[in-house]
């Protein structure tokens, strides 16, 4: 009995130290996590506007295409 109460003597302040540091380190993990969730939704939303974009100007270089086609087998 003797020895552990010395063992918490001797090592208490670091197992002190060690739990408020793991604590913090937590916190500060979960506050980084949450910034990476929004920063992801913003960039999938920022992702889905590109692709509608990119289906637009599919669009537009096929009636293009179309539209030179046509006007070469005119001539």
């Amino acid at each position: 009995m003797n020895w552990i109460v010395d063992n918490l003597i001797s090592y208490g302040i670091f197992a002190i130290l060690f739990g408020w540091l793991l604590y913090t380190t937590n916190k500060h993990n979960e506050k980084r996590e949450e910034r990476y969730h929004e920063m992801f939704k913003e960039n999938q939303a920022i992702i889905s506007k590109q692709g509608e974009l990119l289906d637009r100007l599919s669009n537009d270089v096929k009636e293009i295409k179309y539209v030179l086609q046509r006007g070469s087998e005119k001539k």
